[in-house]
């Protein structure tokens, strides 16, 4: 997982490196899914979660990549401990927030003409609302 994490650090904004971060996404998102410990694992690697903060902000508009790292997200965060420590990281909470706040805000564009990438109003901080839920419990 290192290694994807290291690598897509890398990428910018062009149409290989989009497909080339989602299907890094979906890797990491099915070895979450297939057990616990790879959450240890993803959480201990250095850096892990600030490399999702600089995806989310660089890539706000690209709903694929924005949705599998929130669900990445909730993936990590299924025990409190896990919760408390993504949550802790102020890079990421910041960068889900800003990205929240820029598809929540009013523009002039109309809807037809916007972006078809960009996320739901508010997924953002539905993801933040349902780790604070997790950490309460």
């Amino acid at each position: 997982m290192g290694v994807l994490v290291d690598t897509m650090k890398t990428c910018n904004r062009s149409v290989p490196h989009d497909h080339f971060i989602c299907r890094c996404l979906g890797l990491i998102f099915s070895l979450l899914l297939d057990s616990p410990s790879h959450h240890e694992t993803f959480l201990r690697l250095p850096g892990s979660l600030d490399v999702f903060a600089d995806l989310l902000v660089k890539h706000r508009d690209n709903q694929l990549i924005w949705t599998r790292i929130l669900n990445i997200l909730r993936a990590l965060c299924t025990q409190k401990h896990q919760a408390l420590f993504v949550s802790s990281s102020k890079k990421l909470v910041q960068s889900v927030r800003f990205v929240a706040e820029h598809h929540s805000k009013p523009r002039a564009v109309p809807l037809a003409a916007r972006s078809k990438t960009a996320p739901p109003r508010g997924v953002g901080l539905r993801v933040l609302a349902q780790i604070r839920n997790l950490l309460q419990a």
